[in-house]
């Protein structure tokens, strides 16, 4: 996982599978990132190969935490693999995705990089 914040806007880059096993700290990042000054968090998940129910359960409950706590969450498309466990599950529709040009275009209204923790 890498984390990454740029001006407003922060950026949590998955890497690897997404399970049981590893939701636990990408849920307390989220949570960590989610306490600061940043108005739009961005979850890529173009870096997984796999999602398991707990990765998705973490997702759920920080979209659901976005739309009540004035902070944006977008996902960024993962694999097709990753793509299709939403499907699915039916949360493809309810989940906030975005694609690159809408990462990038995104990040370029922030101001350049200012951090990054590992």
């Amino acid at each position: 996982m890498r984390s990454t914040r740029h001006g407003h806007a922060h950026v949590v880059q998955l890497i690897g599978e997404l399970d049981m096993n590893t939701s636990t700290a990408f849920e307390h990042e989220l949570k960590r990132v989610e306490a600061t000054a940043v108005r739009e968090i961005i979850v890529d998940l173009s870096g997984l190969t796999f999602i398991g129910a707990d990765g998705l359960k973490v997702l759920i409950q920080a979209n659901a935490r976005s739309r009540g706590g004035g902070k944006q969450l977008v996902l960024v498309r993962g694999p097709d693999q990753v793509q299709a466990t939403f499907e699915t599950t039916g949360l493809l529709s309810q989940m906030p995705f975005a694609d690159y040009g809408q990462l990038r275009s995104l990040l370029h209204s922030h101001r350049p990089p200012m951090c990054m923790a590992a």
